[in-house]
């Protein structure tokens, strides 16, 4: 179903699997503040780890640990 729409409204590729929407719904759900198990209803995972999975990406995104690294070299630097 899902896919027919994509082509009715010419996003018709095969880059955009139907599975982007349910990702990109999850990921903006819980960027949005939503709870994890209520997100993890709508997006109709069995198990919250796959839920918790979306969130530990945003983490990644938001806060990347190589950021860290990279500033704390800086400082090291400047010494």
């Amino acid at each position: 179903v899902a896919k027919n729409i994509f082509k009715d409204i010419a996003l018709d590729s095969p880059r955009l699997p139907c599975h982007s929407l349910r990702h990109t719904a999850v990921t903006l759900a819980l960027k949005g503040g939503a709870p994890i198990r209520q997100t993890q209803r709508m997006a109709r995972h069995a198990s919250v780890l796959t839920t918790e999975r979306y969130a530990h990406d945003l983490e990644t995104l938001e806060s990347p640990a190589e950021d860290a690294v990279a500033e704390i070299l800086k400082l090291t630097k400047k010494r």
